[in-house]
């Protein structure tokens, strides 16, 4: 049962990188366009204060959401998961800890 904790932990902190990963590409791409979170809260139909939230990791983008934001600041979906950012490391090392919890519970 110990192992199913730490995977679970494992789990969560690598979800947790990737949403906040997107949360701070989301407001970079966003700034290198020169637009506000008005301006991109009226593109996909929320108000500012919700982009806000997506820019800060405070709520989560869904798929379709992140789909439009995409296309209202003129990027690939792909762009909001970038290496550049650092997500591909990053979920590597989560993978390491998967595979060393894994080994641990077996």
């Amino acid at each position: 049962m110990p192992g199913s904790v730490t995977m679970t932990a494992t789990l969560y902190h690598s979800t947790r990188l990737i949403h906040l990963g997107v949360a701070s590409r989301i407001k970079e791409r966003r700034l290198q366009v020169g637009m506000t979170q008005q301006q991109l809260g009226r593109h996909i139909g929320v108000a500012f204060q919700q982009v806000h939230k997506y820019e800060h990791g405070l709520s989560r983008v869904s798929a379709d959401c992140l789909y439009q934001i995409a296309t209202a600041l003129d990027a690939p979906a792909s762009y909001f998961f970038s290496a550049e950012n650092g997500l591909l490391s990053a979920e590597k090392m989560v993978a390491e800890q998967l595979r060393l919890a894994i080994d641990h519970v077996a």
